[in-house]
């Protein structure tokens, strides 16, 4: 399944907060809900949720 990959490394997957970092920022603390983040682990958890709920056999990106 494809997923739209945007804001997927600046949405915080547990609480949903959006904060653009520079790309430099690899590890955080989301200022929201206090989680110790990896950019690109939050990117995969994220990636993974959205195609747990995409409807079956549509793309986000076309």
């Amino acid at each position: 399944m494809r997923v739209d990959p945007k804001y997927t490394s600046q949405d915080r997957p547990v609480c949903g907060h959006r904060e653009k970092r520079p790309l430099w920022v690899r590890e955080f603390t989301c200022p929201s809900c206090g989680a110790l983040l990896h950019r690109d682990v939050a990117a995969a958890v994220n990636i993974l949720a959205r195609a747990r709920t995409e409807p079956a056999g549509i793309c986000a990106l076309t």
